[in-house]
């Protein structure tokens, strides 16, 4: 079964952030992100420039089609996480790259399958697509990106690395 995963803006500028964006692709092949999240990423300047992300031909922008799935989700979520949630709704067999806490519990309680940008590393570190996950999840944490101290040790522990 083939998945269509659908990013939100997180997992997209964490990669981007540690030189990590292209990983993506090679573990993917396409990633498809929601209007929402093109505007969070790149037209609101919270991460990759417009044209950084416009040369990526494996991301796929797309539109939300039931506009009431997102009139139904709570204003908890923002729009770009709204906007995901609803485009893997609609999908048939979505695959959700997402870090929010809140919005992982909600795509959880559809049964929707969800992983964060850890979990891209641990998937890379697999495929032997880079040779550790320690210096990544260091230079996240130097960039700004939160990584609880009991997650850290847990991915290094799950890449059979040591913590120093």
């Amino acid at each position: 079964m083939k998945f269509k995963v659908i990013s939100d803006s997180s997992p997209l500028i964490a990669l981007s952030k540690v030189d990590k964006l292209n990983l993506l692709k090679q573990i993917f092949e396409h990633i498809h992100i929601p209007e929402a999240v093109w505007r969070e990423v790149v037209e609101e300047g919270k991460g990759l420039s417009g044209s950084e992300i416009e040369n990526l031909s494996w991301v796929k922008v797309e539109k939300v089609k039931d506009l009431n799935v997102l009139r139904a989700l709570s204003d908890k979520f923002g729009k770009g996480e709204r906007e995901v949630i609803g485009m893997a709704i609609e999908t048939s067999t979505p695959l959700v790259l997402i870090d929010e806490k809140i919005a992982k519990r909600k795509l959880d309680s559809l049964d929707i399958p969800v992983i964060g940008t850890l979990g891209i590393l641990l998937i890379a570190k697999k495929k032997k697509l880079i040779k550790n996950i320690k210096n990544p999840m260091d230079k996240l944490i130097k960039s700004g990106f939160y990584i609880d101290k009991v997650l850290y040790k847990s991915a290094l522990d799950i890449a059979g690395e040591k913590q120093e």
